[in-house]
């Protein structure tokens, strides 16, 4: 899964992407719901970690 990455276009420094839908699917997300990020480095490669906020 590749996805695109953009510059909000509000005065706030953030930028976005998309949810795969498959990864919205096995998460079973809905509009509203909270996401946790954790990124870790291994084997010198960024790896995030996300995970539904219950």
């Amino acid at each position: 899964m590749i996805t695109k990455v953009k510059i909000e276009t509000t005065n706030e420094k953030k930028i976005n992407t998309n949810i795969p839908s498959r990864v919205g699917n096995d998460l079973k997300l809905c509009p509203g719901d909270s996401l946790e990020w954790d990124l870790q480095k291994k084997d010198g490669l960024w790896v995030a970690i996300i995970r539904k906020v219950e």
